[in-house]
């Protein structure tokens, strides 16, 4: 079980996630390094009702 949090740059959104990563990989192929500008990306699998996303109130 993993128990993770996280935010944007803004600080505008965060969120948590407590639950079991159900996915874990790096991808080197050619969309996802245009897609993010760097030569690998990484993701993890998370199960959305185990997630939880908090949005600030007030303007930026």
């Amino acid at each position: 079980m993993a128990f993770l949090t996280g935010r944007c740059m803004c600080e505008a959104v965060t969120w948590t996630y407590s639950g079991d990563i159900t996915r874990n990989l790096v991808c080197h192929c050619a969309d996802c390094r245009r897609a993010t500008s760097a030569p690998l990306t990484a993701f993890l699998g998370m199960r959305p009702e185990q997630m939880s996303l908090d949005r600030r109130d007030q303007p930026l």
